[in-house]
This record gives C-alpha cells, sequence and structure tokens, in this order.
C-alpha cells in the first residue's frame, strides 16, 4: 500500500472489523515488514496481554527514580520485544520506543551469534564516557535495559540493584 494511502485503508479496515464484532473491541495495526511498525504492532500486543501493567510501570517508574538510572526499559525474553519503560531523559515513550527497537534487533542478532559460536547469552554491560547500560536477565520473562549517565554511579552499585529489584517484580508479575 503506498504510503499516503496507508492510514485510510487501516482505517477502512477498522471500521469493517467494528460493524462485525459486536462487544468486541479489535484492535487494528497497519504494519508492514519492510519497517517498524510490525514490531511496534507485537510489542502492543505483548502490553496488553502482560497483566498488572500499571502496576509494574509505577515500580519501574519507582526503580528508575531510586537508582537514579535516566532509563529503564523491561524487554519480553524470548522476543525482545518493549513491554514498558521508564526514562527521566525527556524522551517520550514513542522515541523510546523506537530507540529500543533498535536495542532490540542488535541483541537478537548478537544472541543468534551466540548460539552459532555455541555461546549463551546472559547479559550485556557497556560502559563509556557518556552513559552505563546493562541487559541483564530479569524475571522468568524478562530482561532489564538500566543506563545510567551519572559516572558516579558504580556499575557494581547498579548490577545490586537489578538483583534487590528482582524478586520484588517477580511478585508483581504473580
Amino acid at each position: 500500500v503506498p504510503d499516503d494511502q496507508r492510514e485510510p485503508t487501516v482505517e477502512s479496515y477498522r471500521r469493517a472489523l467494528a460493524k462485525r464484532s459486536d462487544r468486541f473491541q479489535p484492535g487494528v495495526y497497519g504494519t508492514s515488514i519492510w519497517d517498524h511498525t510490525l514490531y511496534r504492532a507485537w510489542s502492543q500486543i505483548v502490553y496488553t496481554l502482560v497483566p498488572n501493567m500499571a502496576i509494574i510501570k509505577k515500580h519501574l517508574y519507582n526503580f528508575c527514580r531510586l537508582t537514579d538510572a535516566t532509563e529503564v526499559v523491561l524487554f519480553e525474553r524470548s522476543t525482545f520485544l518493549v513491554v514498558c519503560c521508564s526514562s527521566f531523559g525527556g524522551d517520550d515513550e514513542d522515541a523510546i520506543n523506537e530507540k529500543y527497537m533498535s536495542v532490540s534487533q542488535v541483541i537478537k542478532m548478537y544472541r543468534n551469534m551466540c548460539r552459532q559460536n555455541q555461546s549463551a547469552f546472559r547479559s550485556v554491560q557497556v560502559r563509556n564516557k557518556h552513559y552505563t547500560m546493562f541487559i541483564e536477565p530479569f524475571t522468568k520473562s524478562t530482561y532489564i535495559l538500566v543506563i545510567t549517565v551519572d559516572p558516579e554511579i558504580e556499575p557494581a552499585v547498579t548490577k545490586a540493584n537489578i538483583e534487590a529489584a528482582r524478586n520484588h517484580f517477580i511478585k508483581l508479575a504473580d
């Protein structure tokens, strides 16, 4: 579908589905294999399937605030789709999701390379003069990404904070 016809086409499908679905409100996502829309649609579907999402987001925000993290993102463990995020960096959630779609792609490629080399992917830590980033297993179904920009925060402290929060978030997910 040409770009200028994409939204009207999706809207016509949305209306047609709405006519045929009495009490059920289907979600309609205009996607393409050629851009990020398919990833975004699947992330939104995962988001709706997670129980207690409002509570999880609130606790993720508190984790972000209490640890002086700039950004915290939960990824679904097997697909690395963005589940939810919290940020003190001034970016809105759409900008963060765009950014982490790219991170997700890179991590999936890295995991595939690990598998090809018969190595297990466990975690990633990147530290440079601008930020420190961690991607760690978090709950049985998520990975957590934590970014700090304060050079005074030692990586061991951030890892300890992730570890300390893990059981709390596991209980939230149950």
